[in-house]
């Protein structure tokens, strides 16, 4: 099944890139009209809203970072390219059902995917307590995202990923058992960016507040309403995020926040240019 899983993946992937390549020489084509040209921009370039880098085949890697294999695992994506990439390091969402349908680290949504793989921003998504419940489930995700990083940091030229330019996210309980670690570590970690950030009743633990310094990165706190639109049943309040913001506010680094409401599905609208820049402000026309 994994097998039949992957060479469909892959499948579609080629089907992708044939496509996307076949856009990009008819937008250079018509640029070339214009004007007279058809240059390349500069491949590292972070104000070009549409550069698009040509991977080759895009590989999934299924790989252990301990010993307590199923819950102690990874899965790299990586970009096809020939040197180190950035990484932006996901943790996903508990499940609605998680007997009969659990969230695991390889289903990681296109949404994501897509966009940073074909501008040359790999992808690890890693595996911990896959329903998180208890405090206790926290504590362990925390204490094996370190095991995360150690085996990244081990790994990174084997799997060319460029730890100097790491972001960190995940979608609610991926914003929880990722928290600690980069407010912890700002040293390690250049940014994050998390979907429907810290809900009850962890967000409204004074645990999310105190290991925010002067010193924490860059944050993107997403949420599908706005604060007025809310379901009352809704436990991805944007209250949350905004009570973050206040701590960032009263450290004077509100700058390097942001929480943006009304998302809808599209959570992770503009991640990528976050990673090129985390100091950019979204704007409306932000879209992946």
């Amino acid at each position: 099944m994994k097998s039949f899983i992957y060479i469909m993946g892959i499948a579609l992937l080629v089907v992708f890139c044939s496509c996307e390549k076949q856009g990009e020489q008819d937008q250079g084509t018509e640029q070339g009209k214009e004007q007279g040209q058809g240059e390349k921009p500069e491949p590292e370039s972070p104000e070009d809203d549409d550069l698009i880098v040509t991977p080759g085949i895009r590989e999934q890697l299924r790989v252990n970072y301990a010993n307590d294999d199923p819950r102690q695992y990874l899965v790299v994506f990586t970009t096809g390219l020939s040197r180190k990439c950035p990484v932006y390091l996901w943790a996903h969402t508990n499940s609605w059902d998680p007997v009969n349908h659990p969230q695991l680290a390889e289903q990681v949504s296109t949404d994501i995917l897509e966009p940073l793989l074909k501008r040359g921003i790999a992808v690890v998504s890693w595996e911990s307590v896959n329903q998180v419940e208890t405090n206790t489930h926290i504590k362990t995700c925390e204490a094996d995202m370190k095991l995360v990083y150690a085996w990244m940091k081990e790994h990174a030229d084997e799997y060319l990923l460029n730890l100097d330019s790491l972001y960190v996210g995940g979608g609610s309980r991926g914003s929880i058992v990722s928290w600690r670690f980069i407010h912890e570590n700002p040293e390690l970690v250049k940014g994050g960016w998390f979907a429907e950030a810290l809900p009850y009743p962890a967000g409204t633990s004074p645990d999310i507040i105190l290991p925010i310094t002067n010193a924490s990165p860059y944050v993107r706190l997403t949420y599908k309403y706005n604060q007025s639109t809310h379901p009352a049943e809704e436990i991805h309040h944007p209250k949350y995020g905004w009570k973050v913001y206040r701590k960032y506010q009263e450290l004077g680094i509100e700058n390097k926040i942001e929480v943006l409401e009304d998302m809808g599905d599209a959570y992770y609208n503009g991640l990528w240019k976050f990673i090129r820049n985390p100091k950019l402000k979204p704007s409306s026309k932000d879209n992946n």
